[in-house]
């Protein structure tokens, strides 16, 4: 082999060294940009992904705060409803003592006091009793004990004796009548009686309460 042929066959190997290399090269930069784009898709839908996923829990921890902060607020309201509910039958019922007490100085307020007085003998159900009261209804009680007694025979057919009580006369406004023979006793106090209707006093309040609420709402 001559050298010229030996050095054109070099020759022919080099290029065809060099043809395969910048083959490579460009196989090789096809491949990486290939996979460059592919991680940044790839990318890309992850940071999609976890922004997706933050948007979720944020609305998720957003409807639960929201949830949360209606369900105080239903609570906070209906312990301000309840509150304003109780201001107002305390209200009614200092009223209601105050109106009462001032009845004790009207002329009339000896049939409040016979009616009170036979109502406790028709519930105590015994033939004698002792009538206490507080000191100003005491007065009352010598001119009212005779009405009581017919009254109460009247209405339940049997014979009641009344008596004034010898124990000191009572805090509160009303009547207690107590059994001369067995020592139990009929309390008809004021305060016991509001308390005997204080689910029907509450009943008639909260009605009353709605019908404003309703009168105010359909003129708004």
């Amino acid at each position: 082999m001559s050298d010229e042929k030996a050095a054109g066959g070099q020759s022919e190997l080099i290029a065809g060294i060099e043809r395969e290399t910048a083959e490579e090269i460009e196989r090789l930069k096809k491949e990486t940009a290939k996979s460059l784009a592919e991680r940044r898709e790839a990318t890309r839908r992850q940071i999609e992904g976890i922004r997706a996923e933050a948007e979720r829990r944020a609305e998720e921890q957003a409807r639960i705060i929201r949830k949360e902060a209606q369900a105080q607020g239903a609570v906070e309201t209906h312990r301000i409803e309840l509150r304003a509910r109780d201001e107002v039958f305390a209200g009614v019922l200092a009223r209601v003592r105050a109106r009462l007490a001032a009845l004790i100085d009207r002329p009339d307020y000896g049939e409040i006091l016979t009616a009170w007085i036979v109502e406790a003998a028709i519930g105590l159900g015994e033939a004698r009793a002792s009538v206490n009261a507080s000191g100003r209804e005491r007065l009352l009680l010598p001119a009212v004990l005779k009405e009581a007694e017919r009254k109460a025979a009247e209405i339940t057919g049997r014979a009641v004796s009344l008596s004034e009580s010898s124990d000191p006369p009572l805090s509160g406004q009303g009547v207690v009548l107590t059994s001369v023979a067995s020592r139990t006793a009929f309390n008809n106090q004021v305060e016991t009686r509001l308390l005997r209707f204080h689910t029907e006093i509450q009943r008639m309040i909260y009605e009353a309460l709605q019908a404003e609420e309703g009168s105010r709402s359909s003129s708004r």
